[in-house]
């Protein structure tokens, strides 16, 4: 509703000023966030989806539930395959799970039932989930996340934003 009513991004504490080293600034105010949302934008090759990585790296280290949707599957499995790369070199254990499409890839579960999805969504406390708007529209997920990654949101319409952001 933040962005429907363009609303100013807000944060529960500190400011948006870049003081420091960047990622660890975006990293501060993305865990500062007060039910809002922050932009990333940029050309190609700017740097977005590595910044993206270290924030759901980050993120999951406070213990929260991470969720990364797109407009494909295999946007989604792209900006997953580095969350969890980057997980690993951490050394951050959580449980990753990807709804949908087949992508083959040995780094996280892969489900088709979006009852199963959501069942791991409720029952993890860190959890990395990827999936389309229509698996995070669905009324049992409402509130369940802590942070939802858009990732190419340019791409993504608004009634698919509105729709997963309740």
């Amino acid at each position: 509703m933040e962005i429907l009513f363009r609303n100013a991004p807000r944060l529960k504490d500190g400011d948006f000023k870049i003081n420091g080293e960047k990622l660890d600034e975006i990293k501060r105010i993305v865990s500062s966030l007060d039910s809002s949302y922050l932009p990333i934008q940029g050309p190609p090759g700017a740097g977005k989806s590595f910044t993206g990585k270290h924030v759901i790296a980050d993120l999951i280290s406070q213990g929260k539930k991470v969720g990364i949707t797109a407009m494909s599957h295999k946007v989604i499995a792209g900006l997953m395959d580095s969350a969890v790369d980057e997980l690993k070199k951490q050394g951050i254990d959580c449980r990753v799970i990807k709804k949908g499409a087949a992508t083959e890839s040995p780094k996280y579960e892969e489900e088709n039932s979006p009852s199963k999805v959501a069942s791991a969504i409720l029952a993890e406390e860190r959890i990395v989930v990827g999936g389309t708007s229509w698996l995070f529209c669905r009324e049992d997920l409402g509130g369940e996340l802590d942070y939802l990654i858009v990732e190419e949101a340019g791409q993504l319409s608004l009634a698919n934003l509105m729709s997963i952001g309740a």
